[in-house]
């Protein structure tokens, strides 16, 4: 048998799978001018390329996409952070009382740094961990009842160790922290956010 006589017919079998008009058992009843082996061959190679080209990791597609969602939420997080920044900007030039701004780089550490790292793990982390398994899974619209309950301690938390005003502020940022918690399932997530808008508030404090 010659070269061209075995290239022809195992370029026709590779067009007719390619192309998809007959079922295999067709392709294998065809007479090729080679043996059935050599068919069966040629027709579990072309589909084995196939499947290998058109393979995507789905296990790295999806951490691929959890990383972009994660950030399109940091930086929605950081968008909604900065009207409260020039506000508090404004407010302070304007002569109205200051925030408590740390003297010293350990200061800055601890109420930018330590602090919010630490309510995140204890109230998003702890907390939110323990009431989703005693609260029932309903809530109002976008806030569930475990975020609801979260919340509104950490409000309190913040008004018994810090101020009335401080201690109502916060609710509303915590509601938004918690959504994170429960759509991402990442606390580190919701520390970065944390820590930014703290870094945030007392930059804005000090400029002014």
């Amino acid at each position: 048998m010659g070269v061209a006589e075995t290239a022809k017919p195992r370029n026709c079998a590779i067009q007719i799978l390619a192309r998809k008009r007959f079922p295999p058992n067709i392709l294998a009843r065809l007479d090729l001018g080679v043996g059935n082996h050599l068919v069966k061959k040629i027709m579990g190679t072309s589909l084995f390329c196939r499947k290998l080209s058109s393979f995507k990791p789905k296990g790295l597609t999806n951490v691929r996409s959890r990383n972009i969602a994660k950030l399109r939420t940091f930086l929605i997080s950081l968008g909604l952070a900065l009207p409260v920044w020039v506000a508090v900007y404004l407010a302070i030039s304007a002569g109205w009382s200051l925030p408590e701004i740390p003297p010293q780089i350990l200061g800055w550490l601890w109420v930018v740094l330590v602090f919010p790292v630490a309510e995140e793990l204890a109230f998003r982390g702890f907390l939110m961990g323990l009431l989703g398994k005693l609260l029932p899974k309903r809530g109002f619209k976008f806030v569930t009842l475990n975020n609801f309950m979260t919340s509104l301690l950490f409000s309190i938390a913040h008004l018994l160790t810090r101020s009335l005003t401080l201690g109502l502020l916060v609710f509303v940022p915590s509601l938004w922290l918690g959504w994170v918690r429960e759509k991402t399932s990442s606390i580190f997530l919701c520390a970065a956010i944390h820590v930014s808008w703290n870094l945030g508030f007392f930059v804005a404090a000090t400029l002014a």
